[in-house]
């Protein structure tokens, strides 16, 4: 029966008056074939398990190595055609290399040699005569003793002196352009005649050459200085010329050079000195090759010990 007064019935789920059954809650029914639907909702993502930090982590990868080739075979060192295998110097690998440059470019060594050998001449001449008026001199001595020996003690000491210094001073100078050219020749390039006289480091190469004149001057007058000298000073223009060094640095360093090398640098100087004996001994003219062949073994040497390029 209808309640006649409109009494709003307890809605699903309410407290119902006594004795009277309550009214299940009205849920979703589910579709038939589908699981029932939960009355708390629809569950939530899985939760997550919590880093573990105890737990190694991914190995590291190797880096990329660009010493090796795709198969993984070391990539061998770079070397010189001229010394495959020779960690050190070796006269052979020098005098090898020295004649394969000039070969290749003799005209151009030659007209250099010959160049050098006019201008020292010339600035050797006031040098000759100096000397050539000193043993006069002394052999006027037996005739008149003062006047001798006052021509000794004014005109010998500083004259004879200073025109020696020049002398040298010109020779070490003409080197700068040869130890270029021959440095051009260790890194590959052919160079025509003038490029040898535009050198790098051209005004630390002269100054260079300036101390090494004015030292060998003094040096000259100690017992075995003139040997010692240009032993142990062999590499100073090369090491200016190379890395632009100053002249008391390069001297420290190509005394430092030959002090490590000795050995291998004293016995390819001394085999080079016998070569140019010979080259005198062929009219002189065979100078023309053998001082070229010198100047290029010293500048391999130099590179060689340095771990320079050499192609």
């Amino acid at each position: 029966m209808s309640d006649p007064y409109g009494t709003p019935q307890p809605g699903a789920g309410e407290p119902q008056p006594h004795g009277v059954p309550p009214v299940p809650p009205q849920y979703p029914q589910p579709t038939p074939g589908q699981p029932a639907p939960s009355p708390y909702g629809e569950p939530g993502p899985a939760p997550q398990a919590p880093p573990s930090y105890g737990e190694p982590g991914p190995a590291p990868q190797a880096p990329p190595s660009y010493g090796q080739f795709a198969g993984g075979a070391p990539a061998a060192p770079p070397t010189s055609p001229y010394a495959p295998n020779a960690p050190v110097l070796r006269v052979g690998d020098a005098l090898r290399f020295a004649w394969a440059k000039f070969a290749r470019n003799a005209i151009s060594w030659v007209v250099l040699v010959l160049i050098i050998a006019i201008v020292s001449g010339a600035a050797s001449i006031p040098l000759v005569r100096e000397s050539v008026s000193f043993f006069r001199d002394v052999a006027d001595m037996t005739n008149d003793p003062d006047a001798a020996q006052a021509s000794l003690s004014i005109g010998f000491a500083p004259g004879l002196v200073f025109l020696s210094f020049l002398g040298t001073l010109v020779g070490y100078m003409l080197q700068v352009f040869a130890w270029n050219g021959a440095l051009r020749e260790a890194d590959g390039v052919r160079p025509s005649l003038g490029s040898f006289f535009r050198a790098p480091h051209l005004g630390a190469a002269l100054l260079t050459a300036v101390v090494l004149g004015i030292a060998a001057t003094v040096v000259s007058y100690v017992p075995f200085g003139g040997l010692a000298w240009p032993l142990f000073t062999v590499f100073a223009l090369l090491v200016t010329i190379d890395h632009g060094a100053t002249a008391f640095g390069a001297i420290g360093t190509s005394f430092r050079l030959v002090g490590k090398n000795f050995g291998s640098v004293f016995l390819l100087l001394l085999t080079l000195v016998g070569i140019n004996i010979v080259g005198a001994l062929a009219l002189v003219v065979g100078l023309l090759v053998t001082i070229p062949l010198s100047t290029l073994a010293v500048a391999y040497a130099f590179r060689r010990i340095t771990g320079g390029t050499i192609v």
